[in-house]
């Protein structure tokens, strides 16, 4: 018997996501295409790892690990602890809020960024406004608060992956006071850059700020993130997020040790910030174009055939993100990595510019 065809078009929507494509690990040598925070003290990470474990009883929800995390982010903010949400990464943040806020509805954001925020939209059976940002990167505040006037939600995604540019606070707060919509602003990347908007969240009850422990504290593999909002906003979606308790305990104790070790934190970052400008200046004097960025990430142009360059990387066991076209030209982003990684990268490409 055939499907019906409110199943196949389901199933249609799911054809249409950009899934990440698992690639040879035995083949790769350097896996530069995730944004994964490779500087961070690998051995610590561990050390801490083997504490939390010995900390923890597997055998038990976590309700005890879900309120120690949530007392440390409310002295780190200085907020209540009414104002935080946990979620298995922001992935399923982005996904609440989409399924209570998006389904059946206008969902805004910007173009190009995190695809998510429009794949999940389709999957809820709502519709995706993309507006496009300005030739040189900034936000085109005008039309978006044009489509937010007339949405239940708009994402904007600063430090924008894949630009990895940040958007200036004035212009966010002018479009939280002219549009009446959820403003989801996902910093995923913040620690890289130089300020964060979630100060604002005492003054606008429509704005909820995303983060992640996921790229500067190295806790990609144990997926969780938080939200900050107002209490309005932020008790409801934690009671929903929270039902199944989906943020296991050891990544929640994790992510408690890592902001009672700050410090560890601290110095990653600032590695990453300065592997990020020395990656960023060996790439200009290659001659290729590439971007200013306050993400642990570089975009940059194709110096050759998209295609060739990219085939070219991996035949070397170096994988990078291939971001695809936009303003007519075609993009590719690389993630910070070790100096030891930054210099192979830069080596092979200097080869293939050359041929």
């Amino acid at each position: 018997m055939l499907l019906n065809k409110s199943i196949r078009k389901r199933l249609s929507k799911l054809e249409e996501t950009e899934y990440y494509p698992l690639e040879d690990t035995e083949k790769m040598i350097a896996r530069l295409n995730l944004n994964e925070n490779f500087i961070i003290d690998g051995e610590k990470m561990r050390q801490l790892a083997s504490e939390a474990l010995e900390e923890i009883d597997v055998r038990l929800y976590p309700n005890t690990e879900q309120r120690e995390l949530v007392k440390q982010l409310s002295r780190k903010y200085g907020l209540s602890g009414d104002h935080f949400a946990l979620g298995c990464g922001e992935d399923q943040l982005i996904d609440i809020l989409i399924s209570v806020f998006g389904r059946r509805n206008r969902v805004i954001s910007i173009t190009p960024t995190f695809p998510v925020y429009r794949y999940r939209t389709l999957f809820h059976g709502g519709v995706f406004i993309g507006v496009p940002l300005n030739e040189d990167f900034s936000l085109n505040k005008e039309g978006l608060i044009k489509e937010g006037k007339r949405a239940n939600l708009l994402f904007i995604c600063s430090p924008n992956n894949p630009t990895g540019n940040q958007f200036p606070k004035k212009v966010i707060e002018e479009i939280l006071s002219k549009v009446k919509c959820l403003v989801v602003v996902d910093e995923a990347y913040v620690d890289f850059a130089e300020y964060s908007v979630y100060p604002m969240v005492s003054d606008y009850e429509n704005l909820v700020v995303l983060r992640t422990f996921s790229k500067a504290y190295g806790l990609a593999g144990l997926r969780i993130g938080y939200m900050i909002a107002s209490p309005r906003v932020a008790k409801p979606i934690a009671t929903v997020a929270q039902l199944t308790y989906p943020v296991v305990n050891l990544a929640l104790k994790m992510a408690t040790k890592l902001m009672q070790n700050d410090e560890l934190v601290l110095e990653s970052v600032k590695h990453v910030r300065e592997e990020r400008d020395r990656l960023y200046n060996e790439l200009i004097k290659i001659g290729i174009d590439a971007k200013r960025s306050q993400t642990n990430f570089i975009l940059f142009k194709s110096p050759t055939d998209p295609e060739r360059f990219y085939n070219d990387l991996a035949k070397s066991g170096i994988v990078i993100r291939n971001s695809g076209m936009f303003f007519g030209n075609h993009y590719f982003r690389v993630t910070v990595g070790t100096p030891e990684l930054n210099d192979m990268f830069i080596q092979v490409v200097k080869k293939i510019t050359k041929k």
